[in-house]
């Protein structure tokens, strides 16, 4: 609106400058003219028809006068409205303005507000920080003296055993051991079965002498000391080539026996295995393959001393 406004002001200067050129014009044709009548009246005989036309002239500027002084009242009239206009337009501009700056401090208001309050939350909130990870370090803590703990456990339980089972050969040496050992079928094992948290369950024990195996995990614990035998058959249930890897797990230390692998598709594959195994010592196997894998048999059984 301001744009329009001296677009107008300008178009309007611009119609005041015409009307004083027109204006100057007729003063200098009205000069002319008297000078002329001057000239007439000296020369009245010669000049009498051109007074005439002067006069028609005349008569014609004054016609265009009239009309000038029309459009001049006109360009005063709308002069009027548009400064009627430019102070309604100014009136509301100013009443924005102030809108604008109630509104700006409101929002300032608003803004310094949620900062302080984002302030006081991010406060409370790093406290709170500081109290879980001092949890958290506390756990750490405690579950490390634990795991310490159940080691230790562990080895003494281990050695216990092992005591007890030299004791008894000691005291007993010509007296042969109950027969230790088992016999599973029919177990799957699965892609990521590695270790002893995810083992081969076995669907059929035929035997297990002494209950040393675990048919749900398919892991075998020795009992005492000794020369073990154990066997493994596999049978291959997909298209690409099986793979089984036999595992002795020692002192927390774990050792690959071998490996069985099938050659063809839907072939057999079989291994024996022997080893010398402690009291407490872990007896599985595992897998890398991308199919399941068919175990058809597995046994592990004390052969002596």
């Amino acid at each position: 609106m301001v744009v329009k406004v001296d677009q107008l002001s300008k178009k309007q200067k611009q119609n005041f400058k015409n009307m004083r050129k027109q204006l100057k014009d007729y003063d200098d044709n009205q000069k002319k003219s008297n000078l002329e009548i001057e000239y007439l009246q000296e020369k009245e005989s010669f000049l009498s028809k051109t007074l005439e036309n002067l006069s028609l002239d005349i008569k014609e500027n004054e016609s265009n006068l009239n009309k000038l002084n029309k459009q001049m009242q006109l360009q005063t009239d709308k002069t009027s409205v548009l400064i009627q206009e430019i102070k309604s337009q100014t009136d509301s501009m100013s009443d924005l303005q102030e809108e604008q700056k109630k509104r700006a401090m409101q929002t300032g208001n608003q803004i310094k507000t949620i900062t302080s309050a984002h302030g006081v939350i991010c406060q409370l909130l790093q406290q709170r920080l500081v109290a879980i990870d001092k949890l958290f370090q506390l756990f750490n803590q405690n579950l490390t003296a634990r795991d310490e703990n159940m080691m230790r456990l562990d080895v003494m339980e281990h050695k216990l055993l092992e005591i007890s089972l030299n004791n008894q050969l000691q005291f007993q040496p010509h007296v042969k051991p109950p027969p230790i050992g088992f016999v599973a079928l029919h177990g799957t094992i699965h892609l990521g079965d590695i270790g002893i948290d995810k083992q081969t369950h076995f669907q059929l024990v035929e035997s297990n002498e002494g209950n040393h195996f675990d048919p749900k995990t398919g892991v075998f614990t020795s009992p005492v000391d000794g020369l073990y035998k154990a066997s493994l058959t596999i049978k291959q249930t997909e298209s690409f080539p099986a793979s089984v890897c036999v595992v002795h797990q020692s002192g927390g230390r774990q050792s690959q026996l071998g490996w069985v692998n099938t050659k063809n598709e839907s072939g057999d594959a079989s291994r024996i295995f022997e080893l010398r195994m402690k009291p407490g010592d872990l007896l599985f196997i595992e897998s890398y393959s991308w199919e399941a894998i068919d175990c058809t048999h597995f046994s592990c059984f004390l052969v002596d001393f």
